[in-house]
């Protein structure tokens, strides 16, 4: 995936250290946006979610779904 980007965004910078910043710089930003999502989702379904009934409920859900896109993958 940084091949294709450096690949694509390399009109953007002046030279090899300019790009690696960029890139950097705009991977960190995004790996924190993701984060933050992940984590406050967390927390939300920690507070919403009290049983182990609830709790293997969404763990069969989320797990289906991660099937699903593996699948998804092979089509």
């Amino acid at each position: 995936m940084t091949v294709g980007a450096a690949a694509s965004f390399a009109a953007l910078a002046d030279g090899p250290w300019q790009l690696g910043g960029l890139l950097g710089a705009v991977f960190g930003v995004c790996a924190l946006l993701s984060l933050s999502l992940w984590c406050t989702t967390g927390l939300l379904l920690a507070r919403a979610l009290r049983s182990d009934t609830q709790w293997r409920a969404l763990n069969m859900i989320l797990g289906a779904f991660l099937a699903l896109s593996i699948v998804l993958i092979w089509i």
